[in-house]
């Protein structure tokens, strides 16, 4: 655990605890990055465009964008058709380009879905490491656990299911189907104005930076998850600068030290 912003426990009381899902608990969805990336440049590159300037474009959206919802992704890849293009609105769908991306990035969830209910793959194989152990220990400790994801949520009730984590959480958001809405935007109004959770009572727990900038704009205590989701753990440094850059008081590459997480932040 690297503390990146002194805490006193004194001066906060965790109530509620608020875990992004891909990346930061699963893994099913891992390497989504590089589907997103070869999917827009594929659509970029048939505009005309160079691919050095595409790809670098794309790479630099990819990584500024991630943990927002899909739709906001491809609306962004839209707009950018539509610039190239000059295209009337109504010509250019990102509902359709969504649609496509998920195709492609759904063929490999599910053949990793298949190999759990085979039994060929444990459901931990696709979990960072210590994070349903973490999970069991923050609900025997009667906190409050909260899921919000920016992948559809059908889909997330699915793999929340397949992980056996989903009777974990005491809520699940996810992007509703055909809104463009926020669900983590959502879930943070609800426990403030419908939950009557101080900021101070939460803690947020995500491996982009979409969670850990809106924790620290509420005022909230974030912990980025710089999961290295190839070995399910262990320290990516690129998302490590990136959640530094968000805001994040502390990172960890998993949840194996439990104990020191829940100690910095005075639950236990």
């Amino acid at each position: 655990m690297e503390i990146l912003i002194p805490v006193d426990s004194k001066k906060i009381s965790i109530k509620a605890a608020v875990f992004d899902f891909d990346g930061t608990i699963s893994t099913l969805r891992s390497g989504w990055e590089q589907i997103m990336k070869n999917f827009m440049i594929e659509v970029l590159m048939n505009k005309g465009l160079p691919f050095e300037e595409v790809a670098k474009e794309v790479e630099e959206y990819i990584n500024y964008s991630t943990g927002i919802q899909t739709i906001f992704q491809m609306q962004w890849l839209a707009e950018r058709v539509r610039q190239i293009e000059t295209a009337p609105k109504e010509m250019v769908n990102p509902w359709e380009y969504k649609d496509e991306y998920n195709r492609r990035l759904k063929a490999v969830v599910n053949r990793r879905i298949e190999s759990i209910l085979k039994k060929d793959k444990r459901p931990e194989d696709y979990m960072v490491k210590g994070s349903k152990d973490f999970l069991n220990y923050l609900k025997k400790l009667n906190l409050q656990i909260y899921l919000a994801s920016g992948t559809d949520f059908q889909d997330v009730i699915e793999e929340t299911k397949i992980l056996g984590v989903y009777d974990f959480f005491d809520e699940i958001v996810g992007a509703p189907p055909n809104k463009m809405m926020s669900s983590k935007d959502i879930l943070i109004n609800k426990l403030l104005n419908e939950k009557h959770l101080d900021a101070r009572n939460i803690v947020i727990f995500g491996d982009g930076k979409v969670e850990i900038e809106l924790g620290r704009k509420i005022g909230a205590l974030t912990i980025g998850v710089a999961s290295r989701e190839d070995e399910l753990g262990g320290i990516d440094f690129i998302k490590r600068e990136r959640l530094i850059k968000a805001g994040a008081y502390a990172i960890i590459g998993d949840f194996l030290e439990k104990e020191q997480v829940l100690k910095w932040i005075g639950i236990i």
